[in-house]
């Protein structure tokens, strides 16, 4: 045919997808199903193809098994105008809440070039594990093209809780351990430059049980990242009320504070104090530092010898007691 030649015609078809989306997400998306329909219409030349239509999908499911979720109610409703992708809505159902959204894609010569949406939420089911479970509710506006993604917005974490064992059965090895002959992994380039500043607030009910500690947590944090280890934080998180338990020695949490000033989202620094009182005594620890490198020590009211407070703290008397 010639490249300057007309072109015309229609599509229309309604479908059922079982399985299309884990194909294409393996390992990742199972069960899925949903209903398609599409219209669509040709024009332009055979050099210059324009399609025009609309695209909807109803009905349909997913299991992710990674977050231990179930995606339910996924609809989508989509329309093309030459090269101008618009998602009109969006939604997606998980657990008690959901998500909406609306976006756009610029294509050129069929290859995306830029695009932009938002996405709302709310009581939206993220994680649904043993040790973990966390909803969300989101407010994020984000854009981009081929080369950077841009996200502004806030998420709110309404329901958070924490769960593991009491004690670790691992040992970790320490940092001066070098290991022989071992294969670094080239670290992978990121496929686009990030622009990402959100504020992460927790909500009311954000509760962390593991590891001996049965604490409520409130606070926020922005967040900025331009990379994929390139974040940085600047707020606090706090133990609004908690207790610390190992060995059968029970301590009050009077401050928990971890503090973000602008450093790696992973180096805050910590401001911690754990102690039991007994009559007019107060004895506990301290922990400063970082999560890397913490600094603990013990303190009481009043002033005591290390093995003292230790006695205090486990028997609940002097040691000369």
């Amino acid at each position: 045919p010639e490249t300057g030649g007309a072109v015309s015609g229609g599509l229309t078809a309604t479908m059922s997808e079982h399985g299309l989306v884990s194909a294409f997400f393996p390992g990742m998306v199972q069960e899925s199903r949903g209903r398609l329909a599409l219209a669509a219409r040709l024009g332009g030349s055979w050099g210059h193809p324009a399609w025009n239509g609309t695209l909807t999908l109803r009905d349909a499911a997913a299991v992710v098994p990674a977050a231990g979720i179930h995606l339910q109610g996924i609809a989508l409703q989509a329309r093309l105008s030459g090269e101008d992708l618009r998602i009109d809505s969006f939604k997606v159902r998980s657990g008690k809440g959901e998500l909406t959204g609306t976006g756009r894609l610029i294509l050129h010569g069929w290859h995306p070039q830029a695009f932009s949406g938002s996405v709302k939420g709310k009581d939206f089911q993220l994680i649904h594990l043993p040790e973990l479970q966390v909803s969300i509710d989101p407010d994020l506006a984000f854009s981009g093209t081929r080369q950077q993604l841009k996200v502004r917005g806030r998420i709110l974490l309404p329901s958070v809780l924490v769960t593991g064992p009491q004690r670790s059965s691992m040992v970790a090895p320490s940092g001066d351990v070098v290991v022989v002959d071992m294969t670094k992994r080239a670290a992978s380039p990121s496929p686009f430059e990030l622009d990402v500043q959100i504020e992460i607030e927790l909500g009311k009910e954000v509760l962390v049980r593991a590891m001996g500690v049965d604490a409520h947590l409130a606070g926020k944090v922005a967040v900025h990242a331009s990379g994929a280890k390139r974040v940085t934080g600047s707020g606090e998180l706090r133990i609004v009320k908690g207790t610390y338990s190992a060995h059968g020695v029970h301590l009050q949490i009077v401050r928990g504070r971890v503090l973000f000033a602008g450093g790696p989202v992973d180096q805050p620094t910590l401001d911690v104090l754990a102690q039991r009182t007994v009559g007019d005594v107060q004895a506990g620890v301290q922990v400063s530092g970082t999560p890397q490198q913490p600094q603990v020590k013990l303190v009481s009211t009043p002033a005591m010898p290390d093995t003292d407070i230790l006695s205090y703290i486990v028997l609940g008397h002097p040691l000369s007691q």
